[in-house]
């Protein structure tokens, strides 16, 4: 399971992958621009930036699938997608090297295991960082830049056997999916050490 991560691991130690990764203020043309200015306060920033961006654009920025659609060259901003999926796996175009696919929720909630949960999220969160350092994209090679968001746990309550997400969430019993939901935050965010705070 973490064979592939080691390889993208050594892959990037290695400086063998060209990283297209989407960044702000980069290049001298953009330098003019006050929000870039890193010895300003982050309050001036922001305000500056605020500023020349119109209502339309600001709302376009905060939804997942439109922000790449609201790429701002003009005033230095790339697309940024904040979002990915990563129900049971990063789910994205390959890198040096693919995702692992775990089993799906409903399978992991049955095994009532929140350490195997917080593990299987730990390596989650490392191949999401690598594949966005890669430079990966979203599900298809025209999607947008891989986001560092995952959108998961699900936890929703399973109650109706009709809903198209019940494989996606991992119980129907509230302490179950509790219990899933801060192992897998927690692998995600600190992995399987002590929590940092």
């Amino acid at each position: 399971m973490v064979f592939p991560l080691l390889l993208l691991v050594a892959g990037l130690v290695a400086g063998s992958i060209k990283a297209e990764i989407p960044r702000a203020c980069v290049g001298e043309e953009n330098q003019k621009f006050p929000f870039c200015n890193t010895s300003l306060s982050r309050t001036e920033r922001v305000e500056d930036l605020l500023s020349r961006l119109p209502l339309d654009e600001k709302a376009i920025l905060l939804t997942a699938r439109a922000s790449p659609r609201g790429n701002m060259s003009s005033i230095g901003l790339p697309e940024y997608n904040w979002g990915a999926n990563c129900v049971h796996g990063v789910q994205s175009t390959c890198g040096t090297n693919c995702p692992t696919s775990f089993p799906n929720p409903v399978n992991l909630g049955a095994i009532f295991d929140p350490d195997a949960v917080r593990e299987m999220a730990q390596v989650i969160g490392w191949e999401l960082r690598g594949l966005w350092l890669e430079g990966a994209r979203e599900n298809y090679k025209a999607g947008p830049h891989l986001g560092l968001d995952c959108w998961s746990p699900n936890i929703n309550i399973n109650r109706d056997p009709r809903w198209g997400r019940n494989t996606e969430t991992p119980s129907e019993d509230p302490l179950v999916n509790s219990k899933y939901g801060v192992a897998y935050t927690q692998g995600l965010q600190y992995g399987i050490g002590e929590d940092p705070r």
